[in-house]
């Protein structure tokens, strides 16, 4: 199962703006995205701490609780389409095991803030990670608003199963057996081709 969740959710446009819009909008297009609650001057969430790092002021984030641990290669990211400037200037990476000590994985800064634009960022950290955490430390616009239509994450699952079984290389690569019990058969990746939630890029 996979569970997305935001520290900010925009419910007034009903379910075309909920945070899991933003793992499911199609690339590029689409009307559909995450968007933030309020008015663009509303409140920011605030500082979030980590376990290897000094804490980040944050605008908001959101959360994509996993079936099982991953390491993360490269995100894909791009603002909603009309109001580009409200997509992600400066972002971080993090991951959690508990949803209660999380640990800094990667920082970014988008080159442009330009519509109909993927930008790609490439992650390198140690460890697997169950929860990942997208969170937006400022926009183009100089606003507390967020609007992110597309996120996607690519890389590699842990490769130790949770029944006592062992995997090989063969089997992940035809994706003959799934990461433990709760997600059987979902489709594995050692060179990081295949998106986290199931899409072949």
């Amino acid at each position: 199962v996979y569970r997305v969740t935001a520290s900010t959710v925009y419910t007034a446009a009903g379910s075309g703006y909920l945070p899991w819009r933003a793992f499911d909008s199609p690339l590029l297009a689409g009307g559909s995205t995450w968007h933030s609650n309020g008015s663009d001057g509303s409140t920011p969430y605030g500082a979030i701490s980590f376990e290897n790092a000094q804490s980040v002021s944050v605008i908001g984030f959101i959360d994509l609780a996993l079936p099982y641990m991953v390491n993360v290669s490269k995100i894909a990211h791009n603002p909603r389409n009309t109001e580009p400037t409200s997509g992600v200037k400066r972002g971080i990476l993090a991951g959690s095991n508990d949803n209660v000590h999380w640990y800094l994985l990667h920082q970014w800064e988008t080159a442009s803030s330009a519509a109909n634009v993927m930008h790609n960022e490439y992650v390198r950290h140690d460890g697997y990670y169950k929860i990942l955490r997208y969170a937006v430390v400022s926009n183009f616009a100089g606003s507390n608003g967020i609007r992110e239509q597309y996120i996607r994450y690519f890389g590699t699952p842990q490769m130790n199963v949770d029944d006592g079984r062992q995997l090989n290389v063969g089997q992940v690569m035809t994706s003959s057996v799934g990461i433990g019990t709760s997600a059987p058969h979902f489709p594995l990746t050692v060179s990081g081709s295949t998106d986290l939630t199931g899409t072949t890029a």
